[in-house]
């Protein structure tokens, strides 16, 4: 029963998204890119403190990263990327593996800070890459996932599993451990819906904050990730270091408060 309510959301989804993927050049034009299959990074401030992967969702980059786009642009010593990934219906089994090597890439020639921002489906996605990342020693990887989706099973987070299925999507089963993150990556999950009487086992390297189910799906990721940028750049700027950046902000001491949406000078997408 399971298997068919999670297949009838999956049509519905499918249908309803035909025709919305957004481009990253309609929202941000000029923004730099990472394509999939394309492990080269875009030229990046090598003087930066911080770079910042953005990994949108299924349906592509919108005007939900304005706000995050603002305080981008506010913070001192920060770089940034988009990953732009076409959603997980064309190439399900290799994304988070993708991910994962242009994460590497930004370690190795980037600051000793890499903050990955991803939203639903690019939240799903940045937490099983973080998994597969190498990180060098001094380094700190930084994992924001806003708003993942807990319906569906996606094949482009099962890295070690070739799926053949239509769009990519695996119904029924088991749901796979994404791999467990290394002793120098931090992630945080933000879960769009009230927190449970029980919550999951704790996962170590891992925090889940629970942002209310009043939190709209688009508006929590400003709400997280504009806030998110000013606090890590500023700490880094400050302290000239990144230890300390990635013990505050990854978890975050404090989540930011349904009731106080991040200020920003560009209004948030719907």
């Amino acid at each position: 029963m399971r298997s068919a309510i999670a297949f009838a959301l999956l049509l519905s989804f499918a249908q309803a998204s035909g025709g919305c993927f957004n481009q990253v050049a309609d929202h941000c034009p000029g923004c730099r890119t990472v394509r999939l299959r394309a492990r080269s990074l875009p030229p990046l401030d090598r003087r930066a403190r911080l770079w910042v992967v953005l990994v949108p969702g299924a349906l592509g980059f919108g005007d939900e990263w304005r706000p995050v786009l603002a305080a981008l642009a506010d913070a001192p010593r920060v770089d940034f990327f988009v990953y732009e990934w076409p959603g997980p219906w064309q190439h399900p089994s290799d994304d988070a593996r993708e991910l994962g090597a242009v994460l590497d890439a930004a370690l190795a020639g980037g600051p000793k800070t890499v903050l990955v921002i991803g939203h639903s489906a690019g939240a799903m996605l940045a937490t099983c890459a973080a998994g597969l990342a190498r990180v060098p020693r001094d380094h700190h990887l930084i994992v924001a996932a806003i708003a993942a989706p807990g319906i569906f099973q996606v094949t482009p987070y099962q890295p070690e599993r070739h799926l053949d299925t239509p769009l990519g999507f695996a119904v029924g089963g088991r749901w796979p451990k994404p791999p467990l993150p290394g002793p120098r990556v931090r992630i945080t999950e933000y879960l769009t819906e009230d927190r449970p009487s029980a919550p999951p086992p704790e996962v170590p390297r891992l925090a889940r904050i629970w942002l209310g189910a009043k939190v709209g799906h688009n508006r929590s990721l400003g709400l997280v990730a504009a806030p998110l940028v000013r606090a890590l750049a500023a700490e880094l700027s400050g302290v000239g270091g990144s230890s300390s950046a990635a013990r505050t902000v990854a978890p975050p001491a404090s989540a930011p408060s349904p009731a106080a949406p991040a200020r920003s000078k560009a209004p948030g997408g719907a």
